[in-house]
């Protein structure tokens, strides 16, 4: 029971970001029906989309970036700028795609793990 607990407690806190004894209680209560894995099934295909277009993005943002300082040249202010803005918005969706994955990966490691 000890192992269930202590799963179910990182995958609330996976899911959720703060795990508190009420939530992981009610996630371990909570059974596993089909419907849930197949939602499951669904929302990691999903998944897999995100971190391709992102790293699609990144390259875009590394060419747009090369080019500002192509030639030893210092961009303009409003270059800059862009620039950051871009570079932040990449890794808040860094930050959101590593979130979701450390879910999934939690949700499937009975599976990845042969457990089940």
């Amino acid at each position: 029971m000890k192992a269930n607990l202590e799963r179910h407690f990182y995958l609330v806190q996976a899911l959720h970001g703060l795990a508190t004894p009420k939530l992981v209680l009610e996630s371990y209560r909570s059974p596993i029906n089909g419907k849930d894995q197949q939602q499951q099934k669904i929302a990691n295909l999903a998944f897999s989309e995100r971190p391709d277009a992102l790293i699609c993005d990144y390259i875009k943002y590394c060419e747009f970036e090369k080019k500002a300082y192509e030639f030893d040249a210092v961009p303009s202010s409003e270059k800059k700028i862009i620039l950051e803005d871009r570079r932040n918005g990449i890794k808040k969706r860094l930050d959101a795609v590593t979130r979701e994955a450390n879910a999934i990966l939690i949700l499937n490691w009975p599976y990845l793990s042969g457990l089940v």
